[in-house]
């Protein structure tokens, strides 16, 4: 299952690897909510969830490691957040907390609860009301309700650029999806544009700029996402796999345009 014999000596030192696939897993799949492959979930024996994480949270064994001792820490977080919102059920960041707790290990129906827990204690302040919304963002995105999520991102993105807050590095990814998913093509390229000259440092620089081109690919611009897809593969490195994104829509867009009527 694991490619890797260092990798998967890590992992099934600790946990029984499942790798469900066809429709045979159909029953676990809805049990966990699983929408979207790859999704890996991590549950006790009697099924209670621990983590759901959607989309690949690696690209390289070295990154799977890393990100397998994290987990007790997260799940240790998330204890000790349950245990102070149970405490001080009135208190706005305790709840807060245990939102972002819950979020991080993708146990979206109990976030749900602690972020609607939490927005009755926000009161009038500005600062609450953002974080609410940042909130309410990700529970609407994780639920696929786009449409409702676009006039919340839209407040998320204005309120964020305008403070000029490192957040917008990992939020900014969510809005772009939302935008994507309810045909806004141009707002993704200029938010991405917003974002890195924001942040020149962006460790996700390269997957921003793989989505900026694919909203121009989507947009009808071929010629104009070709080359935006071989200045990321020129650029590197050729392990990423954003980089291994950009070139297979790179030689499905040469395809495209060789093709008759595909100019």
């Amino acid at each position: 299952m694991w490619p890797d014999s260092k990798l998967a000596a890590r992992i099934e030192g600790e946990y029984v690897p499942i790798k469900l696939m066809d429709e045979t897993a159909m029953d676990i799949a809805k049990a966990y909510d699983v929408q979207v492959v790859p999704t890996f979930v991590i549950a006790k024996t009697d099924g209670e969830l621990l983590l759901k994480q959607v989309g690949p949270p690696f690209s390289k064994p070295t990154e799977a490691v890393i990100w397998f001792d994290a987990i007790a820490p997260r799940l240790k977080t998330a204890d000790e957040a349950e245990a102070a919102a149970k405490a001080r059920p009135g208190e706005f960041a305790a709840q807060l907390a245990l939102f972002r707790a819950c979020n991080d290990l993708g146990r979206t129906a109990r976030a749900e609860e602690a972020m609607l827990a939490a927005e009755k204690l926000a009161g009038d302040s500005e600062d609450n009301k953002l974080e609410i919304d940042v909130a309410r963002l990700t529970v609407l995105a994780s639920k696929q309700k786009m449409g409702e999520a676009a006039p919340v991102a839209d407040r998320v993105a204005a309120a964020l650029l305008k403070k000029k807050d490192k957040r917008l590095v990992e939020l900014g990814l969510l809005i772009c999806d939302v935008y994507s998913f309810i045909d806004r093509k141009d707002e993704p390229r200029t938010f991405i544009k917003q974002v890195n000259e924001l942040f020149p440092d962006n460790p996700n620089r390269i997957q921003y700029n793989v989505r900026a081109a694919f909203a121009l690919m989507q947009g009808g611009d071929k010629q104009g996402a070709l080359k935006e897809f071989e200045a990321i593969i020129a650029a590197g490195p050729a392990d990423d796999i954003w980089v291994n994104y950009a070139t297979e829509a790179r030689d499905h867009v040469k395809k495209s345009l060789e093709s008759p009527g595909g100019g």
